[in-house]
């Protein structure tokens, strides 16, 4: 799981089913929008690096980078102010700019570096990207007068006209067969052709006898799926390969064909009846095979579809009301939406479920976690009025991270991530030991965290239950059951016995621990051991060797090792007669001088710890 980052802030959300069950917890969490500023859209990535734009209330854009941690405006060049995305080619984007006069500008961005790309087209206006081929962009420029669209590419930087034949406008990319583009051209009359271009040439392919009007339903590693008009102007389907033509047997009955989706290889239709009334077919080989709909349903239209499942909209009879489909390539599901919704979107799925919306009766639309069982409702963040949309997804340290933005109430969007549903954390009982009378100071290795999440750390631990015996302290103040301890505290929680007891174990708490997210499911023991000594035999020079001088103290206490080895492996921690832990350190040599002028006059245990051992001693200050 993505750890929590250090701009951002966050809550965790307990998310509700609809009938009211505990579902799953998610991360939710805000990407701070810069001061004055709001989310305005996604451009592209490349190299773990998002790409987007903001605004300010007078709509002024600005450019930015998002690495999942830190979010950095990239500085327009002087003089222009960033307008939108035209295209990106892998590592380039090509972007729009305003100038001082509201003139649009193109400009390649590429490494950090903003390069502008001259244009001189003064009858034109900048139309929309077309296609990209043979590692080249094609954009659209259209007349001001007769509103026909032109073709032209941008060759390094320069934008250059494509001529097409003449009498011809671009109509739309079609896609690729055999390394060749092919697309439509219009006639004046927009009727449409359909064309071969290689980058250079254009040639008119000749389409199937009695056909026209030629139109993309689908691509494949082999075919392109064309969508024709007969001489009755019924719908026909053809496979190109980018030689020949090959129609697809239909059914009699089919009035219309379109394209859901792909899965496992295979291409999903809907085939629409005499009454208009769509059927999933899916297409193996050269077979259609009918995925019947469910009973008092028929299928609307593919809202889209993932590696795993397809999301359909099924339209109830009568009712009218949409109904999310999930086709996993066995079972068809229709899914019941929350009363008085109805089924919009399929955004995005991960490996426990899709994220899709619903509209409300008011049309406002929500986003909803369907984890194959139950929908769950995403509450709508604190100073946001709805849900807007699924912006993008990112990779970050191998989780997939789907990024959503709410508007408020002035339409004013903030970007949020949802991030994969938390594996929750494991421990271990375990045992430490102590002294007669001695406290104990506790550290987070204590706990034996442990999680499948490796980016997670312990973040806090929950008593559970009590010492039945001793105390325990939070910097000198008694913790109570359910109390939670942060983990960058954990060195200042200390369990202090009870005067004149031995034992193995002699008591024990009960705990959990936090990664963040979710607390343990399981609860585990922490035992506490007290003996009189341990002493290791590496260890029994230290104890002979081992001087506090003076004793009584007044301003310093002095601790002399003598030729102890190893005195970096030495820990002490100094303790008043209430258990409170007053300081601890490592000692860097033989000799160690600790101040105590500024401690109240009293008994003190001073304890030391090695790997092996634990002992200790009184000391008085007077």
């Amino acid at each position: 799981m993505k750890k929590i980052l250090p701009i951002l802030s966050f809550f965790i959300i307990i998310l509700m089913g609809t009938t009211g069950s505990n579902a799953q917890d998610f991360i939710f969490t805000e990407v701070t929008n810069p001061t004055d500023k709001y989310y305005d859209g996604y451009v592209g990535q490349y190299d773990e690096v998002a790409f987007l734009t903001y605004r300010d209330l007078n709509y002024n854009r600005s450019f930015h980078s998002f690495d999942g941690d830190v979010l950095t405006e990239i500085e327009s060049p002087e003089g222009f102010m960033f307008n939108w995305s035209l295209a990106q080619l892998e590592n380039t984007f090509y972007l729009t700019f305003y100038d001082e006069l509201y003139n649009t500008v193109i400009m390649s961005f590429q490494d950090g570096e903003f390069s502008e790309i001259q244009a001189d087209f003064p009858d034109e206006e900048l139309g929309y990207y077309a296609f990209s081929y043979e590692d080249q962009v094609y954009i659209t420029y259209y007349n001001f007068f007769n509103f026909l669209y032109s073709l032209k590419v941008i060759n390094d930087d320069v934008v250059e006209d494509v001529p097409l034949p003449e009498g011809y406008f671009f109509g739309n990319s079609i896609g690729e067969a055999n390394g060749i583009m092919y697309l439509t051209l219009n006639d004046e009359f927009w009727n449409s052709y359909f064309y071969s271009f290689n980058g250079t040439t254009f040639q008119e392919v000749t389409l199937p006898e009695g056909t026209s009007n030629p139109w993309a339903i689908a691509t494949s590693d082999e075919y392109i799926y064309l969508s024709l008009y007969d001489l009755n102007f019924n719908n026909v389907v053809y496979t190109f390969d980018g030689t020949n033509f090959e129609q697809l047997d239909l059914p009699e009955w089919v009035m219309g064909v379109s394209y859901i989706g792909e899965l496992d290889g295979n291409l999903f239709f809907r085939f629409d009846d005499q009454n208009y009334e769509g059927i999933l077919h899916e297409l193996d080989g050269d077979n259609w095979v009918e995925i019947p709909n469910p009973a008092g349903h028929y299928l609307g239209y593919g809202s889209g579809f993932s590696e795993s499942a397809l999301y359909p909209v099924y339209i109830e009879n009568l009712t009218y009301v949409y109904k999310m489909g999930v086709y996993d390539g066995v079972d068809l599901t229709v899914v019941d939406p929350p009363v008085g919704y109805t089924y919009s979107t399929f955004f995005t799925d991960n490996e426990d479920g899709a994220f899709v919306s619903f509209y409300d009766p008011g049309f406002y639309s929500f986003l909803f976690f369907y984890d194959g069982t139950e929908l769950i409702q995403m509450p709508i963040p604190d100073g946001q009025d709805a849900f807007n949309y699924f912006e993008f997804s990112m990779d970050i340290t191998g989780d997939k991270i789907n990024f959503f933005t709410f508007r408020d109430f002035n339409y004013n969007s903030t970007l949020y991530w949802f991030g994969e549903p938390n594996a929750a954390p494991t421990a271990a009982d375990n045992a430490v030991y102590t002294l007669e009378e001695t406290p104990y100071s506790f550290a987070s290795a204590d706990f034996n965290f442990s999680d499948i999440d490796l980016d997670d750390t312990l973040a806090a631990i929950q008593i559970v239950q009590k010492p039945s015996i001793g105390i325990l302290h939070l910097n000198g103040a008694n913790l109570a059951t359910g109390q939670v301890v942060e983990a960058q505290y954990l060195d200042q929680l200390t369990y202090v016995p009870m005067n004149d007891g031995l034992g193995e174990p002699y008591d024990s708490f009960l705990f959990r621990v936090f990664d963040g997210a979710d607390f343990s499911e399981a609860i585990y023991t922490m035992y506490i051991n007290v003996v009189e000594t341990i002493v290791s035999t590496e260890d029994q020079e230290l104890v002979a060797a081992l001087n506090l001088y003076p004793n009584p103290a007044t301003d310093y206490l002095n601790i002399d090792i003598g030729d102890y080895p190893s005195p970096e492996k030495v820990q002490v921690y100094l303790y008043d007669n209430t258990g409170l832990a007053i300081r601890s350190q490592t000692l860097s040599g033989a000799q160690t001088s600790l101040d105590v002028s500024y401690l109240p006059r009293g008994v003190y245990s001073i304890v030391f710890r090695t790997e092996g051992s634990i002992f200790g001693r009184k000391i008085i200050l007077q």
